[in-house]
């Protein structure tokens, strides 16, 4: 899609501070996909980095010069093995993101879209760089949102990089409000 406005989509904006800005808000650009399966549970990805009893929903970095439909796409197929035509997916929201620390400032976007899906949950298998795949109700998803905002504050190094730390509260500050929105948006 071109612009959010086209598709009469909410646009969400966000201002944080932190110490340690979370890697992934370095990216740039981010898709995910709010994927529902056809016992009406939303399908989300777990990796073994993320604390216990935390997922995300599907989807992954946007390639410089990559449309975000196309993005969205690629990474069903690369995280789920879905293959569809983008004109399934269905643009639900926009997230702006303005993170900063003392020396560095950093635009996130991410882009949200849904996708209700034929599949059977148990034809769903994770790949790529996804661990695992978990398949929540609604209110599960929305516990899970009340869960991102409880990830401890103490810094994490999952890559042994001191340029790379940070909390994973400061993660789910932002993810808190990701998946509580799409919830009320689907």
């Amino acid at each position: 899609f071109n612009s959010c406005r086209e598709h009469r989509m909410p646009e969400y904006s966000f201002n944080y501070q932190f110490t340690h800005i979370p890697p992934i808000m370095k990216r740039g650009r981010h898709v995910l996909i709010v994927v529902r399966d056809t016992e009406n549970k939303f399908i989300l990805g777990s990796k073994k980095i993320y604390p216990p009893y935390i997922y995300r929903f599907v989807g992954g970095g946007i390639t410089p010069g990559d449309e975000v439909g196309i993005a969205a796409k690629r990474e069903l197929e690369e995280e789920l093995k879905i293959r569809i035509d983008e004109k399934y997916l269905k643009p639900i929201a926009k997230f702006t993101v303005q993170v900063s620390n003392t020396n560095e400032q950093y635009k996130f976007e991410t882009f949200l879209f849904a996708l209700t899906t034929a599949l059977r949950p148990d034809t769903l298998t994770a790949s790529d760089d996804l661990d695992g795949l978990a398949h929540l109700t609604k209110e599960e998803v929305f516990e899970l949102a009340r869960r991102y905002k409880k990830l401890s504050n103490d810094l994490v190094d999952l890559w042994g990089d001191k340029e790379r730390l940070f909390s994973w509260s400061d993660y789910g500050k932002f993810y808190s409000e990701v998946h509580r929105i799409a919830m009320e948006l689907v």
